[in-house]
């Protein structure tokens, strides 16, 4: 539903918020008035904060990923072969752990890969698993590949950070698992 409000009105509830923010801080005043990635914008004048750190990124992505306004999650065709990408964030570890699934082959490769991990202005990716079949995880070989990349970390608007969360880190885990993927069903022993 969309509400039109005056000048005067918009001024009012900016002041509302900036206030709460000071009582209750940031997440709490996000959450508890839920406010999406759309109204930051308007109650920010269109642009991100300059305190908005990768430590806040971190936080911003996981709280809402955790909403369902930024989605992680994404298909994509790589050289005529659709991949999915299947993301679902680990609370208790504060990481993301991702799925990527070949569709064509049905293999898979899992592990973790948490934008602004600890507050870095980068992504690290652990692959651990790989299985020739998705569906079935208790086939699995255990293998290690990691490497980090960097993130943007500057955004002119949450919107504009939101599309970035939602499109080019997924881009980046697909990319970075498919090239690793030929090698790893390699070393796997080759289960076909």
């Amino acid at each position: 539903m969309k509400y039109i409000i005056t000048e005067s009105q918009l001024s009012r509830t900016k002041n509302f918020v900036f206030n709460k923010i000071d009582e209750w801080g940031l997440w709490k005043t996000i959450d508890r008035l839920n406010l999406n990635i759309d109204t930051l914008d308007r109650i920010f004048d269109g642009g991100m904060p300059d305190w908005f750190n990768c430590g806040v990124l971190n936080d911003l992505i996981k709280f809402y990923y955790s909403k369902g306004e930024i989605k992680l999650n994404k298909t994509k065709e790589i050289d005529g072969v659709l991949y999915g990408l299947k993301c679902d964030w680990d609370d208790f570890g504060n990481a993301n752990y991702f799925k990527l699934t070949n569709f064509e082959t049905k293999e898979g490769i899992s592990g973790y890969a948490t934008p602004y991990w600890e507050g870095n202005c980068y992504l690290p990716i652990d692959a651990e698993y790989y299985t020739y079949d998705a569906e079935e995880d208790f086939n699995e070989f255990n293998f290690h590949e990691y490497e980090t990349f960097n993130l943007k970390s500057k955004f002119s608007s949450f919107r504009e950070f939101k599309e970035y969360a939602d499109n080019e880190i997924p881009d980046i885990i697909i990319n970075y698992i498919v090239r690793i993927l030929p090698k790893t069903r390699e070393e796997s022993g080759s289960w076909d």
